[in-house]
């Protein structure tokens, strides 16, 4: 009986690992080829290793990519953005905000919650004029 216990502690131990090469392959290694599949990767390595140079990284690759629209364009420069905000590179996040304040003031731009970091990089800037106009 003891070794019927000692057996299945086994098959978990590598039911688990099998469980984890999977979870890790999915979010690091598999091919990238919608927007979510780049921001799924951006934010995997901000979760998992606290890496926002990384995650910039994989955004920026997005934006050579000529297959994305405006709308996946703009949300790229607005997560890059974030970022930069993030790490206190106001002049880093500014340069991907410009990209897109256009946008955000003739389209419906679907990603409202997150333009106070725009506008709070340009309070930082000292551009308060411009904030309140975002």
């Amino acid at each position: 009986m003891q070794g019927c216990g000692y057996d299945m502690m086994i098959i978990i131990y590598i039911l688990s690992i099998i469980i984890l090469v999977r979870v890790v392959y999915r979010a690091f290694f598999t091919e990238l080829k919608t927007a979510i599949d780049y921001h799924q990767r951006s934010m995997n390595y901000q979760i998992y290793f606290q890496n926002k140079s990384k995650s910039i990284k994989i955004l920026e690759q997005a934006l050579l990519n000529p297959d994305f629209n405006r709308t996946d364009k703009g949300s790229f420069h607005l997560s890059i953005g974030i970022l930069y905000y993030k790490m206190k590179k106001f002049d880093k996040a500014k340069e991907h905000f410009e990209s897109i304040l256009d946008f955000i003031k003739k389209d419906n731009f679907s990603y409202m919650k997150d333009l106070s970091a725009v506008v709070l990089t340009y309070f930082e800037l000292g551009e308060k004029d411009k904030a309140r106009i975002i």
